[in-house]
């Protein structure tokens, strides 16, 4: 459910000062994952039960092709 929240919110591009604009709530681990994959050209994960979460959905995101701010698919690599 979060990705979907992550997703909807981002596919709108909006005027930062519209105060309509919609805001959604995510768990911290599906935060860290968006930034890492839209930041960076590789995600480096250490899947442990607290955080496999952020790897499942980098990995995810990086499988399906998506491109990251500066046009490149990061690897995610498994430590």
């Amino acid at each position: 459910m979060s990705q979907e929240a992550v997703a909807s919110a981002t596919d709108k591009k909006t005027n930062p000062s519209d105060r309509n604009r919609r805001m959604v709530t995510i768990d911290g681990n599906t935060a860290a994952a968006y930034v890492a994959h839209a930041t960076n050209e590789v995600i480096a994960i250490y899947p442990i039960t607290p955080s496999s979460v952020m790897g499942e959905i980098a990995d995810a995101r990086s499988a399906a092709g998506e491109k990251n701010i500066w046009g490149a698919i990061p690897d995610v690599v498994e430590m």
